[in-house]
């Protein structure tokens, strides 16, 4: 990574517990997995930073360290402990700080969307450049680990603001997608009453 970028680890494992319709909650993780955090000194991996939460049957499968820089060009890595598990679980892992200029050596962005983007219950948004219509690179990607198609819509991003008429383009990232949905909801949400309801 380039000087001064921010890094961190986020991950998480299919081991969530049932679903409690009272409460509305899952009742937990009994696999327990941690995450170790390193930094490539340029002839050693140190050691930087640990979560080491405890999965016992009632916290959620997630473990997270953040966020780190160096003033220097340097590699991170990143280590997965087996700690107490009874049953193989899909293991998925998410970076910061991952980009063109700061590529990841295992990038895969197909399936990189999170918690709780990837829930059937939630709405996701992914985004395309307003020109080429292209996925932007740094839009989280469907599908989920169970086969689901998401992100469920998509939104143009890099759009021209009046704000700044001088600039074109100049309206890039998460910003321009919430005007677009407001528009498309509504419509989404008629398509799915039945005529008699109109």
């Amino acid at each position: 990574m380039s000087a001064y970028t921010l890094t961190a680890f986020f991950l998480n494992w299919d081991d969530w517990g049932t679903w409690n319709t009272t409460t509305l909650k899952y009742s937990g993780a009994s696999q327990d997995y941690d995450l170790y955090m390193w930094y490539w000194t340029g002839t050693a991996w140190s050691f930087v930073d640990d979560s080491l939460n405890t999965q016992n049957g009632t916290q959620w499968p997630v473990e997270a360290i953040g966020y780190w820089f160096a003033n220097w060009s340097t590699y991170w890595g990143v280590a997965i402990r087996n700690y107490k598990t009874t049953r193989n679980c899909v293991l998925e892992l998410f970076t910061y700080g991952n980009s063109s200029a700061n590529p990841c050596e295992f990038n895969v962005p197909d399936g990189s969307l999170t918690i709780p983007a990837d829930s059937p219950y939630a709405i996701t948004v992914g985004a395309t450049d307003a020109v080429t219509d292209a996925y932007e690179k740094y839009s989280s990607r469907g599908p989920t680990h169970d086969g689901r198609i998401k992100p469920d819509f998509a939104a143009p991003s890099h759009v021209r603001c009046p704000a700044r008429p001088t600039a074109p383009r100049a309206f890039p990232g998460r910003r321009p997608r919430p005007p677009h949905m407001a528009a498309v909801w509504p419509l989404s949400s008629a398509r799915r009453l039945s005529p008699s309801t109109r």
